[in-house]
């Protein structure tokens, strides 16, 4: 069995992600390394990363951290006193500017009716009649087109 590669950059990984293989046990195509995921504790918390990238043993920088491809964070007491103060200084939703607009028309002004159960009677171009049923108009037939004469027919 291969030792697994240590990856010195994340381009070839992120090429492979944002191109998956469309069968991943295709035969075809050449096999694959096994990644090699690196565990580190970002100092200062009690949270860990996940990197292909291995990490300094003795100092870990941001460039880990930012290049990690999972970050597992663990709550803790001072975490929830500290989103309950954020929520008290900040509103949920910012407020909204106001938008001037030109005002409309007084043509356009919704109709309201006073009287709802009688619907509002339909413009005179349209009738409506019961008898007739609800069907599409159909189009005029094209007119029949005159027979056709053999091929070996002589034009007199």
């Amino acid at each position: 069995m291969h030792p697994p590669v240590e990856a010195q950059s994340l381009s070839s990984l992120l090429q492979i992600a944002s191109n998956p293989p469309r069968y991943p046990r295709n035969p075809s195509e050449p096999k694959r390394d096994p990644l090699t995921l690196y565990i580190a504790r970002v100092p200062g918390s009690q949270d860990i990363i996940l990197t292909p990238l291995k990490p300094d043993l003795k100092n870990l920088k941001e460039l880990d951290v930012a290049s990690c491809l999972y970050y597992f964070h663990r709550d803790l007491p001072s975490d929830a006193a500290l989103v309950d103060e954020l929520s008290a200084t900040h509103s949920p939703h910012p407020p909204t500017p106001h938008i001037a607009r030109k005002p409309l028309p007084t043509s356009s002004a919704p109709v309201i009716t006073t009287d709802p159960v009688a619907p509002p009677s339909p413009p005179p171009h349209i009738a409506l009649t019961t008898d007739a049923p609800l069907e599409p108009p159909r189009a005029a037939s094209p007119p029949p087109k005159p027979a056709r004469r053999p091929l070996n027919d002589p034009i007199a």
